[in-house]
């Protein structure tokens, strides 16, 4: 009976150090399945294959026992048609659960393609998260749930609002990206809190695909900016408000242990208020996620994602060229006419003021910019600042 029992016993513990080597072994195998037939179907459909194969990929047996590493879980919403094939620009903007009215002022405004026909190949998203307990989640989940049946552009994850999460919203843009329109050439990542010159980020990038130096805008404004993004290879193309030479703080919202970065000055990154990738980047940065150990990440959103994410996935964000304004006073509007090339600026609710009014008349101003000279200078007789 007991050696029946041992010979059980015994059986059962080579099964289970068999098994990782198994898993791997039909990873393998499926790996080699998806190029074969790959290779026989169009380009979409190897995109297909090739997500498939990375999904198996992030399944070491590790990974199964312990998630070591950074991982998103979405939310299943079902995610089509949210982008057209034909879009070159994806912007990505992170919201929270609440903030639906902030969503619905810029759905009126910079993210509403029926103003311009620059915005007319520009697809626009929110990354949202879960609420947290006792906050009428059962309420605000179910008013989402109706404004992604209304406007297509929620992306959810299963993570719970908070500022270290943010960190985790960053990802999700690069994963769901990645995994559902990876074809859209160059990605914009703002928040919920700012306005954005979006027809002439848009342009941007119109001349980035034609390796055009000409920009009708850009020309008037800052006549060599089109000439120095130009020639930059697309894989390497990473721009935003740089910000270098920034001290490491250890205590507070923004502190970092010593155990994730011992130094006193932070890696160089870019303010989270905007920063333009290829796709290109986009790829990197997501695989270097992959392998990410969780208790290194730097649980602040833009210093990680666009800091030390990009050291690991060897790229590097510079000086974009454009210009931002952080400002409490409710005036960017007037900002937005005075400063010709401000492309992003903070609204009064980056101060935690909750008012609404300046995302359509700054937009106004917006849209006179791209306007006929004509047009402009009729509209701006009654305009004051």
């Amino acid at each position: 009976m007991f050696q029946k029992l041992f010979r059980l016993r015994k059986h059962r513990s080579s099964s289970s150090i068999c098994f990782p080597y198994i898993f791997y072994f039909l990873t393998v195998l499926l790996f080699i399945v998806c190029l074969f037939i790959s290779d026989l179907l169009p380009k979409r459909s190897q995109i297909f294959f090739e997500n498939v194969y990375d999904t198996f990929k992030q399944l070491t047996w590790e990974n199964i026992l312990t998630e070591k590493y950074i991982r998103v879980h979405f939310v299943p919403f079902l995610y089509v048609n949210i982008c057209k094939n034909d879009d070159q620009l994806l912007i990505y903007v992170l919201s929270t659960l609440k903030n639906s009215e902030r969503r619905n002022h810029i759905r009126k405004t910079w993210a509403n393609k029926k103003y311009h026909s620059m915005l007319s190949k520009t697809c626009f998203i929110f990354i949202v998260g879960t609420q947290a307990s006792g906050m009428d989640t059962e309420n605000y989940q179910k008013h989402l749930n109706n404004e992604q049946q209304l406007y297509n552009d929620i992306v959810q994850i299963n993570h719970r609002e908070s500022y270290q999460n943010v960190v985790y919203k960053e990802i999700s843009a690069l994963q769901w990206s990645y995994k559902y329109y990876r074809f859209i050439p160059f990605l914009f990542k703002t928040d919920d809190d700012l306005i954005i010159d979006s027809i002439f980020l848009s342009s941007i990038v119109h001349s980035l695909i034609r390796k055009d130096v000409k920009n009708t805008y850009a020309d008037k404004n800052r006549p060599h900016l089109m000439s120095s993004l130009v020639p930059i290879n697309h894989k390497a193309f990473f721009k935003g408000w740089g910000m270098g030479q920034q001290p490491t703080l250890r205590e507070g919202k923004f502190g970092i242990s010593l155990k994730v970065w011992p130094h006193e000055i932070l890696p160089p990154y870019c303010s989270g208020f905007g920063f333009i990738m290829s796709s290109g980047v986009r790829d990197r940065l997501y695989r270097a996620s992959l392998f990410y150990r969780t208790e290194y990440v730097a649980w602040i959103g833009d210093v990680f994602i666009s800091g030390f994410l990009a050291r690991v996935a060897q790229v590097q964000c510079t000086e974009f060229g454009i210009d931002y304004e952080q400002t409490g006073s409710k005036n960017c509007s007037c900002l937005m006419k005075k400063k010709s090339m401000l492309t992003v600026c903070s609204t009064v609710l980056h101060m935690g003021i909750e008012e609404y009014d300046e995302y359509e008349k700054a937009w106004k101003f917006i849209l006179q910019r791209h306007q006929p000279i004509a047009a402009n200078e009729t509209e701006n007789k009654d305009e004051k600042c």
